[in-house]
């Protein structure tokens, strides 16, 4: 059974971030770009404290970019874009660099998914008081599963009908 969540840790920084796919916002529309919209719920844990939220932020078609984005950093290509955003400004990753094979990436929470409390890792905002940092540390095999988590959340999740309106 494919899990519906992909979870990063980092004990180094006391960090962890879930997101979990709860479904189609709309599951009764078939077509278009909001027939497309998932409810994504994130879980942050950071220094001993927690929260979540849960908001439709990301489609069926960014799903696909998260994964790309994670397979050609595990395959130690650089990706398209070293930042991957969204329509909705809920979540950004952003990839912070390679040293002695360990991958940093940065995952940005921002709007329903900013915790309530402050992250240590303020420098990797460019908006602060806006953004919520979470830092990671992971080798290239790690990023390849994690891109491939994805890709199992994209089948489990498939487009719907065209995106066109």
């Amino acid at each position: 059974m494919t899990s519906n969540a992909v979870t990063f840790r980092s004990d180094a920084y006391d960090v962890d971030f879930r997101l979990s796919f709860l479904g189609y916002d709309f599951p009764d529309i078939e077509t278009g770009l909001t027939a497309n919209w998932l409810v994504v719920k994130s879980e942050c844990r950071h220094k001993g404290q927690a929260f979540s939220a849960q908001y439709p932020c990301l489609t069926t078609a960014e799903i696909k970019r998260i994964a790309q984005w994670f397979l050609d950093i595990g395959n130690n290509d650089i990706p398209k874009h070293t930042d991957i955003c969204f329509i909705e400004p809920n979540l950004e990753f952003r990839l912070g660099g390679n040293s002695d094979g360990m991958i940093r990436f940065i995952i940005l929470l921002s709007q329903e998914f900013k915790p309530p409390f402050k992250s240590v890792f303020t420098g990797q905002a460019l908006q602060p008081d806006d953004e919520f940092c979470l830092a990671f540390d992971y080798p290239f095999d790690a990023m390849k599963a994690f891109g491939q988590q994805f890709l199992d959340l994209a089948a489990a999740f498939p487009q719907r009908g065209s995106l066109k309106p």
